[in-house]
């Protein structure tokens, strides 16, 4: 479930979300593998009830406004 390739497809949406969209610095490689994290914890807890839910472009892409709730809500 937590392969390279959904690693890499993680890390490179996200900066692509900063670097291309939003066209601001990146995050730091810190920032970048806690949100690699998040996202895959969140897919694991989503599979109890759509257990073919992929790990695509749209599914992390939805996932940033949410890692940001969740780091402003102070967990870390």
């Amino acid at each position: 479930m937590d392969t390279s390739k959904e690693r890499k497809l993680i890390e490179e949406t996200f900066v692509l979300a900063f670097a291309s969209s939003l066209q601001v610095e990146v995050p730091s490689k810190d920032a970048v593998e806690h949100f690699v994290s998040f996202v895959i914890s969140k897919r694991i807890a989503a599979l109890n009830y759509l257990p073919t839910l992929p790990i695509d472009e749209r599914f992390i892409y939805s996932s940033i406004p949410e890692f940001i709730n969740y780091l402003q809500g102070g967990h870390k």
